[in-house]
């Protein structure tokens, strides 16, 4: 979900977008993320967490490949949206994961990790890129 912004140059030369259109892609996720997490939120809660986590992941490898694949703006339009109905499952299942595996003692901990994790990920992708 954070490659697009440092990579937003590129993609809009390759495909063929305007600036409008990029900003719809960066935001398409989103849009998709907010309208079905109640939905998939209850969805996870019925299937269990490890399908939930299951079916997060392959919405996220089928994401990549589409992703890859995307030639105008509504191919990378629909990939970004199988990413934001992904989503909410990885942000349901990841907690509720750490709350069934980790004790009390270590579970803030573990948490806290798991927080700051993808903030530190995103400092280092873009200070490598």
């Amino acid at each position: 979900m954070v490659i697009l912004a440092p990579l937003g140059a590129e993609i809009t030369t390759g495909l063929g977008l305007n600036h409008s259109q990029m900003r719809g892609e960066l935001g398409a996720w989103q849009r998709v993320y907010i309208g079905s997490a109640i939905p998939l939120g209850i969805l996870s809660d019925r299937v269990g967490v490890r399908r939930g986590l299951i079916i997060a992941f392959t919405m996220i490898i089928i994401f990549v490949i589409l992703r890859a694949k995307a030639e105008i703006y509504w191919s990378l339009f629909m990939a970004m949206a199988v990413l934001g109905s992904g989503g909410p499952l990885v942000s349901v299942g990841e907690p509720k994961t750490i709350g069934l595996w980790f004790k009390r003692r270590t579970r803030s901990m573990v948490m806290g990790i798991y927080m700051t994790s993808p903030i530190l990920g995103f400092m280092a992708k873009l200070s490598l890129n």
